[in-house]
């Protein structure tokens, strides 16, 4: 593989929607991406999968009301298995670092799915979390929670519609970040 800069990998800014909060118990049941060039901010491609869940006995009432899984089940007629559609993932994200608002929960969920179904994580190894990105940037100009909500109302952004879908997540996660880079530039930090 040919080696390619860092600034000019691309960025999958990825949520995720489960079945709950344990990645050896519980599922994705859905994903979404936005997958972006870093030196422009341009968005190439966005995605959406909803993921056929196999265990639903073991959800947590709570994700599911979070997620609004049980309100929207049309969406889920079609459905993918996991499999295929982390092979759609894997191939959209080939060479692009990963990029998500709470790294410590999506991280091992998206992990725990490659190894389950023996697909190549094709993500870089490379990985970022929003979430500290925003602290280390927002709290010395007082933000008091990390909550995407919170972080959003204190850079003057739109809250994320409810209920809580992935590519909605994502498209969120984008902005806050584009709005950061935006920030830092200002401050005169370079990109």
């Amino acid at each position: 593989m040919d080696p390619i800069a860092l600034i000019d990998r691309p960025l999958a800014i990825t949520d995720i929607e489960t079945t709950g909060r344990d990645p050896e118990r519980h599922e994705i049941i859905e994903i979404g991406l936005v997958l972006v060039e870093h030196r422009t901010w341009r968005v190439r491609n966005t995605a959406e999968f909803h993921i056929y869940p196999t265990r639903l006995d073991l959800a947590e009432p709570e994700a599911l009301q979070v997620n609004g899984y049980h309100d929207r089940l049309g969406e889920w007629c079609a459905a993918r298995g996991l499999s295929e559609a982390l092979g759609q993932l894997a191939s959209l994200t080939a060479r692009a670092n990963l990029v998500t608002y709470n790294l410590r929960f999506d991280g091992p969920f998206i992990e725990r799915a490659f190894q389950e179904t023996g697909i190549e994580n094709r993500l870089r190894h490379h990985q970022f979390d929003l979430m500290t990105l925003a602290w280390f940037m927002l709290a010395p100009l007082g933000l008091t929670s990390l909550k995407l909500a919170a972080v959003s109302e204190f850079l003057g952004l739109d809250p994320e519609p409810l209920p809580h879908r992935a590519l909605s997540g994502a498209i969120h996660a984008y902005e806050v970040m584009k709005t950061l880079a935006a920030m830092r530039l200002q401050a005169g930090g370079g990109s």
